[in-house]
């Protein structure tokens, strides 16, 4: 049962999850900072040790749904899902989706990150001495929605990997969220 979560964010399975990740995390963003080259701008062009901690760090990221009780869903990929016979949307995991969503080639829905990933990994690197609260705050502001390619389409066209408002980004994008 989800015990924890965020009026702009997901709803956790539990705190003690989230604040474990949240440790990771900060081993990992500490290494990234002690091997980033502050003269090199370009991530490809820093050191091997470097873009190891910065991959680790955007796949902890990328993977924070595992540790979300529950999804968001989009209004259009919920009535096609009905339409389907799938059921609810909001309990399938990115894993289901080329079986039990009958979406073999993953060409109907899409799981998509409301905020970029990349965009929570820069916030988590911006952190001068990144403390685990600091980074559950981070954690707790991310969430994911399943929605439909064609709107998978109309976020990446402005919005790709920045959103200073995600939730309202996808309203101006034509992307109604299910309460």
């Amino acid at each position: 049962m989800p015990n924890s979560s965020s009026p702009y964010g997901g709803i956790f399975i539990s705190e003690e999850v989230l604040f474990d990740a949240a440790k990771i995390i900060q081993l990992i963003a500490l290494n990234c900072r002690k091997h980033k080259d502050p003269c090199i701008t370009r991530t490809s062009r820093q050191s091997p040790e470097y873009r190891y901690y910065f991959k680790a760090l955007s796949d902890q990221v990328r993977h924070i749904e595992y540790f979300l009780a529950e999804h968001r869903v989009s209004e259009k990929a919920q009535k096609l899902a009905t339409e389907m016979r799938i059921g609810e949307l909001k309990f399938y995991a990115w894993r289901d989706q080329t079986s039990k969503m009958k979406d073999p080639k993953r060409k109907i829905f899409h799981f998509e990150h409301i905020k970029p990933c990349a965009q929570i990994r820069d916030e988590i690197l911006a952190l001068e001495k990144p403390k685990v609260s600091e980074i559950v705050s981070i954690l707790k502001t991310s969430d994911v929605a399943w929605i439909l390619k064609e709107e998978q389409k109309l976020i990446d066209k402005k919005y790709r990997n920045h959103r200073p408002d995600p939730y309202r980004c996808l309203s101006k994008s034509g992307i109604n969220l299910l309460a």
